[in-house]
């Protein structure tokens, strides 16, 4: 039978906690071992792409999952390019004189705007492929019109994801008095964006949708600390990078 176990028993204990940093950088050495003979040689570079994972209740994508903090830390974790699609918005809604809000509500009337942006992801996927070079982008659609050799989605509970937004992270230049306003405004993006890429009339978007599995190998949840991600996001590349040798 099981005792009473106190909230203190269940702590992780200072041993656990070093434990757990080993298995970690054991598991990134492992990776990096298998990555870097791949490095600068020609038809042997590496492209990770991180999505987001498909709302519960509805057809679209969930923003807000912390994506570029994951791309980010990986990027740095195996050394490689870091290719951030909503750092290409930001630039672009500067160059426009627009906030970033501003350019998400013109963006229904340049359609043009989401191509280049998204042919400008296939050529830099093809381009670090063919020259040995490793790349970690963070993007909704990448995985499904590039061939990255992994695609994962990234994924929160809706009540995460909005504490997380409305306590400050970046999410455009919104500012939120609370937790179910910043839900509200994640959601109606992700309505905006399916209903815009299902009407897109540039023919690279026809029969994509933006919630299908397909072409992704998994989903990993960001709800913990961070190292807790970048390990589950590291055992997908290692059992890829295995499957490959």
């Amino acid at each position: 039978m099981r005792g009473n176990v106190s909230d203190t028993d269940q702590r992780p204990t200072q041993s656990t906690r070093m434990d757990r940093r080993q298995k970690g950088f054991s598991l990134l050495n492992e990776v990096r071992a298998l990555l870097e003979p791949r490095r600068g040689v020609p038809g042997k570079g590496f492209v990770v792409v991180l999505g987001s994972a498909p709302r519960e209740s509805c057809d679209g994508l969930k923003h807000g999952v912390g994506r570029s903090a994951v791309a980010d830390q990986l990027a740095r974790a195996i050394g490689a390019e870091r290719f951030s699609t909503g750092d290409v918005f930001r630039k672009m809604a500067h160059e426009k004189g627009l906030t970033i809000t501003e350019l998400h509500r013109d963006i229904p009337d340049h359609p043009e705007w989401d191509a280049d942006l998204d042919r400008k992801v296939i050529r830099r996927i093809e381009e670090a492929k063919r020259k040995g070079e490793f790349v970690v982008i963070d993007s909704n659609l990448a995985a499904l019109l590039g061939t990255p050799n992994v695609a994962l989605r990234i994924d929160v509970s809706d009540d995460l994801r909005a504490q997380r937004v409305a306590s400050g992270s970046r999410e455009g230049d919104q500012a939120f008095a609370s937790a179910a306003e910043a839900l509200r405004f994640l959601d109606q993006r992700s309505d905006e964006e399916l209903a815009r890429y299902r009407n897109h009339p540039d023919e690279l978007y026809t029969g994509v949708d933006l919630a299908g599995p397909d072409k992704y190998q998994g989903t990993v949840d960001n709800s913990g600390e961070p190292r807790e991600t970048l390990d589950a996001v590291l055992k997908h590349l290692l059992e890829v990078l295995g499957q490959q040798q």
